[in-house]
């Protein structure tokens, strides 16, 4: 180390290197205006001062520790979102499902009769005989829609616009003359149009319901 800063000195008569400083042959602040400007170089020491800054690889690689940390920002986002959307559309089809099954049940067991499915048979809509002065009624699904009808009125959506009514079928297990005893199914997806997998959730709703009579 010592030959090295003799060689130094010797080849930069005005500037002086930190082990000569250490050393104590000059103050630092002779040091410093020994050195003619071309000589202040960013060196690792120049002439008693520590030169900092970065190198092509530090740049590289804080460039790719910044490049990682964004890439799992975006998947952490991206992977937020996907839950999101499938949370809703399970929502979206448990709910429906869930009033579906509550007002057929109720309806069910409102009506004095079946008119459709007839006994031991299968249909794809419910009629029902209602107790006077009530309107017969009648479930029946149109365009993915699951409709309740009253006899002389207009269709009434049971199903909400994000969800798609796939299968209703009937089935009426009673013997004739015996009261009603309905098994229906009904099979709901969620009603989105894209190539999203986190969007694709259906359920297929089962319950059994008779009349009052």
């Amino acid at each position: 180390m010592a030959r090295f800063s003799r060689q130094y000195t010797m080849k930069h008569q005005r500037c002086f290197t930190p082990l000569q400083f250490i050393h104590g042959r000059k103050p630092v602040d002779e040091l410093w205006r020994a050195c003619k400007p071309q000589d202040k170089m960013p060196q690792a020491y120049a002439c008693g001062h520590l030169v900092t800054g970065f190198t092509f690889i530090e740049f590289l690689i804080y460039i790719a520790i910044i490049g990682a940390a964004l890439a799992g920002f975006i998947q952490f986002i991206l992977a937020t979102g996907s839950a999101r959307a499938q949370a809703r559309a399970v929502s979206e089809v448990n709910a429906n499902v869930r009033f579906i099954d509550d007002i057929i049940t109720q309806k069910i067991h409102e009506a004095q009769n079946v008119l459709t499915p007839l006994e031991q048979a299968g249909s794809t809509s419910i009629i029902l005989d209602m107790p006077a002065p009530s309107p017969d009624i009648t479930f029946s699904v149109t365009n993915g829609i699951l409709n309740l009808t009253e006899q002389g009125g207009s269709d009434v959506a049971l199903t909400s616009k994000d969800v798609f009514v796939d299968g209703f079928l009937v089935s009426n297990y009673a013997n004739l003359g015996e009261r009603g005893n309905l098994r229906v199914a009904v099979t709901i997806r969620y009603n989105y149009q894209g190539a999203g997998v986190e969007y694709r959730y259906s359920r297929t709703l089962v319950t059994s319901a008779s009349t009052r009579q």
